[in-house]
């Protein structure tokens, strides 16, 4: 077909769905003359180009949702127009027809497609399209005078996005951008980013939400196929349903009868207006009670919970007047990146007298594999599997794996790239720790475990729950330990001019309070270490920069992390190397840094269990 037929059929289909393709606002969008054809511009250029014909209308998604062609030589739009709107398909990732149609009465359609309906009715008369934006929310947030003119909806797509404004209570633009960057799709925002490819990588919304916990804990979530946070803001607090394991629903409703005589969000609420009330979102955690252990820094602290579960907790702060933190980890041996009260939370609503159930290391929350009644399971592994180059081709496969009995072993099958079997030995908790050859640097590993043997009701230990098989798959997600290419060139620092400006910008900023020597000094420590072994994805779990998100993590660990202890890679304990080298502590050099300098030429420990056998390359 031509392209002067492909118009013609393509005006006629528009013409009695004008609203479809906005042909004043597809101008002024791509700075296009208002006298052109902006149909004809679309189907020559404009489609290959990624124009949309509305602010609800994404090429790319359309395609990619409804399997088109590769190379189909109609656009998008024609194909939605010859059958898609009829068929009542979704051109956007937040154009939810499911969700419209049950807000929508039948006698207000008109006999309309739902998506023309919303287009022509439904975004001027405040309607949704999904549960993730709240157009009354959105006016109260940003002001009614700005839309006039225009419905909120259609601002957010258009001019919201530019400004980082929010579309619903719990979607935090300014947060997800800073701990996931820019949206992959130009001119996209990043809701619809978080919806369309996100959501499915555990991304969190804010800084309360935890996509992952909330799919663990609640399944049948996953099962649907729904997206987590909609169903938390639709009727997940109406039903007490937990966004993260330390805050509460029902608890902060029932402490809190404004709240809940106003009918919001409690969630919400906490984000925008409670924590800075410093009210409670749970029973175990007194907000006053843990400010007044860090009396200096309360009043720069905005939000309490997001400061424990990230930092306080790592220094030991006690979150209740009743909960010894130094105690709890002391009689329970967990690690000082582990986090205690989680740990008692999930010890609580075992009904079964059990060894403690483990941690994850970034100590945001813990979990076991859960049945379908709802019984903990006894076999556990971590979810997060480690990826460590030893040289080009040779790596190492770690993980943590919680067997569910002293008296027999668990075989581990590893698939994908790298096929290997082994028998881990019959201990509790034990670290794997499993060498393989890697045929490139970045691989799909998937392991799964079960027990040498079939489990019977007669183990006391298990017999409320069996644990027969669990797959755990780490994909694409796996980042090596070490990007080091064999000419030695650090991945990790061929970031080069960008943190060579921006060292050199902090160095003249800290010479100006500190003294030039003392900048001089820290600027060579970050040179160094960015020319070495650093494992940023470890190190920000430990640090994940609560205040200052943007700050790059080797200049965080110069500044402030080797003074709070942190590690910059595993294998290396920064709090060990200080308190076993009397001279190190007292010069107040980086412990890092002295290491690769000097401490591992002269055969000096890196951590206390290991006596630094792995050589780490300088």
């Amino acid at each position: 077909m031509s392209l002067q037929d492909r118009l013609q059929t393509l005006r006629s289909q528009l013409a009695q769905a004008a609203e479809v393709f906005d042909e004043t606002g597809y101008c002024r969008r791509y700075n296009l003359p208002a006298t052109i054809d902006a149909v004809r511009h679309y189907l020559e250029e404009g489609a290959a180009a990624g124009c949309e014909p509305n602010p609800l209308f994404v090429g790319a998604y359309y395609s990619e949702a409804h399997n088109l062609p590769v190379n189909n030589a109609r656009t998008p739009l024609e194909h939605f127009m010859s059958g898609g709107l009829a068929a009542g398909l979704s051109p956007h990732p937040l154009f939810d027809a499911v969700y419209y149609a049950k807000n929508v009465a039948e006698a207000d359609r008109s006999g309309l497609p739902l998506y023309l309906h919303f287009l022509r009715k439904g975004v001027h008369a405040d309607y949704s399209c999904t549960p993730l934006f709240n157009p009354r929310w959105y006016r109260q947030s940003y002001g009614y005078f700005q839309f006039e003119q225009v419905p909120p909806f259609i601002h957010y797509l258009t001019s919201g996005r530019r400004t980082d404004n929010c579309p619903n209570e719990l979607f935090d633009v300014r947060w997800y951008k800073s701990m996931y960057g820019l949206p992959s799709v130009p001119g996209l925002d990043s809701l619809t980013e978080f919806v369309w490819r996100d959501h499915a990588a555990n991304h969190m919304p804010n800084a309360l939400f935890d996509t992952w916990f909330y799919k663990d804990q609640y399944p049948e979530v996953g099962e649907q196929g729904g997206n987590t946070l909609a169903d938390y803001l639709i009727d997940g607090w109406k039903k007490g349903r937990f966004p993260n394991p330390l805050f509460d629903s029902q608890y902060y409703l029932d402490r809190y009868a404004d709240v809940a005589e106003a009918g919001v969000n409690p969630l919400g609420h906490y984000l925008h207006y409670g924590c800075r009330e410093r009210r409670d979102p749970s029973g175990l955690f007194s907000t006053r009670f843990y400010l007044s252990q860090i009396p200096n820094a309360a009043r720069t602290i905005e939000n309490p919970l997001w400061h424990y579960m990230w930092e306080g907790c790592a220094r030991g702060l006690n979150p209740h007047p009743a909960f010894d933190t130094a105690t709890y980890c002391k009689t329970h041996e967990l690690t000082r990146h582990s986090n205690p009260l989680i740990n008692l939370i999930y010890q609580k609503r075992d009904s079964t007298d059990r060894i403690d159930a483990p941690t994850r290391a970034d100590g945001t929350f813990i979990s076991r594999e859960l049945t379908r009644n709802g019984v903990w399971q006894d076999g556990w592994c971590e979810r997060e599997v480690s990826l460590s180059f030893i040289t080009s081709t040779l790596a190492q496969v770690s993980f943590n794996l919680w067997s569910p009995t002293k008296d027999q072993s668990v075989r581990v099958e590893i698939e994908g790239e790298a096929a290997r079997q082994l028998d881990v030995p019959a201990e509790e908790l034990v670290e794997v720790r499993v060498p393989i050859r890697m045929a490139r640097r970045k691989a799909t590993v998937r392991l799964t475990f079960a027990t040498a043997r079939p489990l019977t009701d007669t183990d006391p230990r298990v017999a409320s729950a069996l644990i027969k098989n669990i797959r755990i798959e780490a994909n694409s997600t796996i980042k090596p330990l070490r990007e080091k290419l064999d000419k030695g060139h650090s991945v990790h620092a061929a970031r080069g001019v960008v943190a060579m400006t921006g060292d050199l910008a902090w160095t003249l900023r800290y010479a100006r309070h500190r003294g030039l020597k003392s900048a001089l000094k820290k600027f060579s420590e970050m040179r160094h270490l960015r020319a070495a072994e650093f494992d940023i994805d470890y190190y920000l779990k430990q640090a994940p920069f609560t205040g200052t998100p943007r700050t790059d993590p080797v200049r965080h660990y110069v500044l402030f992390g080797a003074e709070r202890q942190l590690d910059p890679i595993r294998g290396f304990s920064t709090r060990f190397y200080v308190e076993a080298n009397e001279d190190v502590r007292q010069a107040g050099v980086n412990p890092y840094q002295h290491f690769l300098k000097y401490g591992q030429a002269e055969g000096r420990r890196s951590e206390p269990s290991d006596p630094s056998k792995k050589k780490v390359t300088n």
